[in-house]
This record gives structure tokens, C-alpha cells and sequence, in this order.
């Protein structure tokens, strides 16, 4: 029997605020691209808050990565 192996990863919001300050983007810039408000923007780079699979999906688009660079392996 093989054994499974359990990778567990959790948001990260500062790849978020790298991505968006490398871009040139203000936070009220990249609300406005995705359609959502800037305090949302705020809290999912402090991470007091997670994008939900929609605005999750814009943001991959937006700056051309896949939703796992959004996301870090923990113990």
C-alpha cells in the first residue's frame, strides 16, 4: 500500500501585495480591475481575510500566476 502524502497550505496576503506593488498597481487601482472594494483589498493583504474562488480566479488573471502562488505549504 502506498502511503498519501498530506500537503497542507494556507493564504498567504503578502504574495498578494508583492504581486500588486511589483505590477505598479495602488490598492484602489486593483479593486477596481476586479470589482471590489479597497478595504477588501487591504484585508486580504494583512490576511484578515481570504478571496473566495471567484475574485480568487480574477486575481490569478490579473497578474498572470496560478492560484498556488497565492497560497504556502505549513507544517
Amino acid at each position: 500500500m502506498m502511503a498519501s502524502i498530506l500537503i497542507r497550505r494556507c493564504y498567504d496576503g503578502s504574495v498578494l501585495k508583492e504581486l500588486r506593488v511589483k505590477a505598479g498597481y495602488s490598492q484602489q487601482e486593483l479593486a477596481d480591475i476586479i470589482d471590489i472594494s479597497k478595504p477588501t483589498i487591504c484585508r486580504w493583504e494583512k490576511g484578515y481575510g481570504v478571496p473566495n474562488a471567484i475574485n480568487l480566479v480574477n486575481l490569478c488573471d490579473v497578474f498572470e500566476v496560478p492560484f498556488e502562488t497565492f497560497y504556502k505549504e505549513i507544517d
